[in-house]
């Protein structure tokens, strides 16, 4: 005679156990995926917008001197900034502004003296996941430069927004020496 051995009551109660502890954590382990993916795309911006602002700042501070601009592609400035984010994989190509001031104590120095600038670009996101009522975070980077003139004298706007087209000043032709014969 074959006996059939019945199976304790704790363990029928337990069978379900393991799915159901799964599916408790899996939306915790999404999450937590879902937010280290999020972080990493912001600090990933964030270096992208520092290279980036570095790139620009000796445009920013020599944006008069027409053989610099020529020499260094410094026509438009903000494009230094565009460039580097385009690299990036995570970061918005559009929405991206430089705003420069300077203080205004610094407006009226003389000539020559060493004024100092702010540069800060800003991206603003969105999250890359949707979210009801979600909202935009502004990234901004900034960087000190320095002006080897006096604003005024130069004729810099602290209020423009980049990308500043800058006229210039010409260099003035050498004369040419005529050969003794």
């Amino acid at each position: 005679m074959v006996r059939r051995m019945r199976m304790p009551k704790i363990g029928r109660g337990q069978r379900g156990a393991a799915l159901v502890e799964y599916v408790m954590i899996l939306p915790m382990l999404l999450f937590l995926f879902l937010g280290t993916l999020e972080v990493f795309r912001l600090f990933s911006i964030k270096q992208s917008l520092r290279i980036g602002v570095k790139r620009a700042l000796p445009c920013i501070s020599h944006w008069k001197d027409v053989t610099y601009r020529r020499e260094y592609d410094c026509e438009n400035i903000a494009t230094h900034i565009a460039d580097e984010l385009s690299r990036n994989p995570f970061a918005p190509q559009d929405d991206v502004r430089l705003i420069v001031t300077v203080d205004p104590a610094n407006l009226d120095v003389e000539y020559g003296q060493l004024v100092r600038l702010t540069a800060v670009a800003e991206v603003k996101l969105g999250f890359i996941y949707f979210f009801p009522g979600r909202s935009t975070v502004t990234i901004a980077e900034y960087a000190d430069t320095f002006m080897d003139a006096s604003p005024a004298f130069l004729d810099f706007d602290p209020n423009v927004r980049f990308p500043l087209e800058p006229e210039g000043i010409t260099p003035t032709p050498m004369p040419q020496p005529t050969p003794r014969p």
